[in-house]
């Protein structure tokens, strides 16, 4: 007599088999794209180095149902891969394929450990390769699909010719999910803003042996700064670690040490909480300003901060296939940082900013984790087949 169970035991067996072999595929071909990324040394300003890595993305793609649109910046290069042809997709895919500068063996990928090692491995080429092998798994499939792909090359130095241009031009999206932050699986559910500010205080130029002839414009703009401080200072409270602080970053003044000087310059950085605009942190030091004579503050540089409601039925649903498909437990942090994801929240996107484990971004010997990596793939696949259909 057969027995009843070996059937139905052999059918298992053969699921697993053909389960582990499929898992593997997939995972050499994670870590083959991650590592290709890795040797296109895409320093911020090479923009053809950022051009030729984005071609290589477009080429991956060769063949599928896709729709392809360039752009150009102040020279830097941007391109966005949707399945429909849409500005505005159910689901955006959004990453930066620039970053800083490393060794020539930095740009060589390794494997050790269970960890593929190299520049931009992490921040943040592996949500990059995770989404250009979701397009890949996707495949003739995609026209059942509205999801998009927007890679930039400006990220690391404010993101003003990337997703801030592409945004002007009219590109938005149901959720943009960007893995570029919220890291080991978490929602950045805030991140600061950020305000460069230039100030320059007016002296009046005399014998250093004379000071009362003269005003000292270095002495001046040193009381500012300090007044500066003191009222950001306020900002902290007991026990709290995430709000608004200002870094004096740089000083320079006076041509000799037997001169009083008439000019000052100091560079200001201001990381603002969600609770204000770089129009408040604007004013704000300019009624400091308002109190010396002389004194004139400029901005430079300027980005909002970015909150993600992660109540959203979509944050829910990255929650839920996390668990399912993964046994993750997402959770929520703060950034003291800022990304190019305050681009699309500031237009009331909203923006899910997340990735799994590594480490040592901006260092030697940065890292990702490769089966959390095949991780986060699977999840994020699972999410955009659940709610990316057109």
């Amino acid at each position: 007599m057969r027995k009843p169970f070996a059937g139905i035991f052999v059918v298992c067996y053969l699921l697993c088999f053909l389960w582990s072999g499929l898992w593997a595929q997939t995972k050499d071909e994670l870590v083959h794209d991650l590592s290709t990324l890795i040797k296109f040394q895409t320093v911020t300003r090479d923009n053809e180095a950022n051009r030729v890595a984005m071609e290589w993305v477009v080429e991956e793609l060769a063949g599928l149902p896709v729709h392809v649109q360039w752009y150009e910046s102040k020279e830097f290069p941007s391109v966005v891969i949707t399945s429909q042809k849409t500005t505005r997709p159910k689901i955006l895919l959004a990453g930066h394929m620039d970053v800083v500068p490393g060794t020539e063996e930095s740009f060589q990928p390794k494997v050790e450990d269970g960890r593929l090692i190299g520049r931009g491995a992490y921040d943040m080429k592996m949500g990059i390769a995770a989404s250009l092998n979701i397009f890949k798994a996707l495949g003739i499939d995609l026209t059942k699909y509205d999801v998009g792909l927007m890679l930039t090359a400006d990220e690391e130095i404010g993101g003003f010719n990337g997703v801030k241009y592409l945004v002007e031009q009219g590109y938005g999206a149901g959720i943009v999910v960007m893995p570029d932050g919220g890291f080991d699986w978490n929602f950045e559910t805030q991140a600061k803003g950020v305000l460069w500010l230039e100030v320059t205080a007016e002296g009046k130029s005399a014998h250093g042996s004379r000071t009362w002839l003269g005003e000292n414009a270095i002495t001046k703009l040193a009381r500012f700064l300090i007044m500066l401080e003191e009222d950001f200072a306020t900002e902290k409270e007991p026990g709290d670690d995430y709000y608004t602080t200002v870094n004096i970053g740089t000083i320079e003044g006076g041509k000799a040490t037997n001169q009083v000087p008439d000019l000052a310059t100091a560079t200001v950085d201001i990381r603002y909480t969600p609770k204000y605009t770089s129009d408040d942190m604007l004013a704000r030091t300019v009624a400091k300003a308002e109190l010396f004579d002389g004194i004139a503050v400029q901005e430079k540089i300027s980005g909002g901060s970015h909150f993600a409601d992660t109540s959203n039925p979509l944050f829910v649903s990255f929650v839920a296939i996390a668990q399912e498909v993964a046994g993750i437990e997402v959770g929520e942090t703060k950034s003291h940082g800022a990304s190019d994801a305050r681009f699309f929240s500031g237009k009331k996107i909203p923006t899910m900013v997340i990735a799994g484990k590594g480490g040592n971004h901006h260092a030697e010997g940065e890292w990702v984790d490769i089966a959390d990596y095949e991780q986060f793939y699977r999840v994020l696949l699972a999410w955009v087949k659940e709610n990316g259909r057109k």
